[in-house]
């Protein structure tokens, strides 16, 4: 179990029970590295709970988790498609892992009581509710607060890349790329290292601007297995441990930067997203981490 300060009793106790004996698939939240921080998050979970996920086909009785994140909004539609694929499939229960969720009513009225649905914030909470009235929804923290640091750190960089060609030829080239854009030693302005978004979420009028210092938002990835996850993870905890202070308004560089012990500075995004999962998790929790 969890040595972290946030509670995940309840939801580790119902994945042991409902994934015991049963095939579980697992299907990751695609997107950029802070994805990648709550698919490495997820994995460790997994492990500790002894849980395998399997590939294949979904049959009779077997459980699909989807990966928790800030998917199921208006803004994009990858969580949408998998509880519409995974609604349909012979799943016995469907579980969605700690998330933001707005908009998408007519999909959450659709969830039957297969359904499980885990939101990381009191907004998601009652939306949820309001909507998909035959799952069974509750609170959890994002999984990210889950992360034990120190088991990712990173060997050097030339064993990094050998360990994301054993992946793929395609991911270590796009790991490369990201590591010579943004390199371990720090980019400082007075000691304090920027991270602002650069796409659609960012509140600023020119987000394109922002993309020398969007670190998360300069990898992308559909995150298929557990060793791209851990691999990028490990390298935005290397890049966050040489920094003591961060300002951002990316929320898994907050919640990493403060598990570490950094002094943080959190912005919201562009539909509070970010002052959301502060209230409910990180204020009273992680007191180096400051809403901006």
């Amino acid at each position: 179990m969890t040595t972290s300060v946030h509670d995940f009793t309840e939801l580790e106790t119902r994945l042991t029970a409902t994934c015991r004996n049963a095939g579980v698939h697992l299907w990751p939240n695609p997107g950029n590295a802070g994805d990648a921080v709550i698919a490495a998050a997820t994995w460790r979970m997994l492990a500790d709970l002894d849980i395998t996920p399997k590939n294949g086909d979904i049959a009779n009785g077997d459980v699909v988790l989807l990966g928790g994140g800030g998917n199921l909004i208006p803004h994009y539609r990858d969580m949408r498609t998998f509880l519409q694929r995974a609604l349909d499939s012979p799943a016995a229960h469907i579980i969605l892992l700690p998330h933001t969720v707005g908009g998408h009513e007519d999909l959450l009225t659709r969830l039957d009581d297969r359904c499980v649905l885990y939101c990381r914030d009191r907004v998601s909470l009652e939306h949820t509710r309001r909507h998909a009235t035959r799952a069974e929804v509750l609170f959890a923290h994002d999984l990210a607060l889950r992360l034990r640091p120190a088991e990712l750190r990173l060997p050097s960089a030339p064993v990094q890349l050998l360990r994301a060609m054993a992946i793929s030829r395609h991911t270590a080239f796009r790991y490369a790329k990201w590591m010579v854009r943004f390199p371990l030693w720090p980019g400082c302005r007075h000691g304090t290292s920027f991270v602002l978004r650069s796409d659609i979420e960012s509140t600023h009028a020119t987000p394109s601007r922002h993309r020398r210092s969007d670190m998360t938002g300069g990898y992308r990835s559909r995150f298929p297995g557990e060793a791209e996850a851990m691999l990028v993870a490990a390298r935005i905890i290397r890049w966050l441990d040489r920094r003591p202070v961060v300002v951002t308004d990316r929320l898994h560089v907050a919640l990493v930067a403060g598990l570490l012990g950094k002094q943080v500075e959190l912005r919201d995004n562009s539909y509070g997203k970010n002052r959301n999962v502060f209230e409910a998790s990180l204020a009273g929790y992680l007191p180096n981490v400051m809403m901006g």
